[in-house]
């Protein structure tokens, strides 16, 4: 409902990957708050890698690249994506 009004949700990488009591949730991330940030943003990570170093870095399809985070996610059909990964 906020974010339907108007209001900003500002989501980082590791958003959702637990709750308020450090618990990991099931059915994939982000899941606390039991799936709202899943539903809100209709993505469902299934995996995540942390890369390391810079040497590890991959390419994006807009040009960027990561060096910190890689996820792999499901996303319904009435999302938007901006980038993927590419090689």
């Amino acid at each position: 409902t906020f974010a339907k009004n108007g209001g900003r949700v500002i989501i980082g990488y590791a958003t959702g990957l637990i709750d308020e009591n450090f618990h990991v949730g099931l059915g994939g991330y982000p899941g606390a708050g039991n799936g709202l940030l899943r539903d809100m943003l209709g993505v469902r990570g299934e995996e995540f890698n942390i890369l390391g170093d810079e040497d590890q870095a991959i390419k994006l399809s807009n040009g960027a690249q990561s060096v910190l985070w890689q996820n792999d996610i499901s996303v319904r059909d009435d999302v938007d994506v901006l980038a993927t990964y590419t090689g």
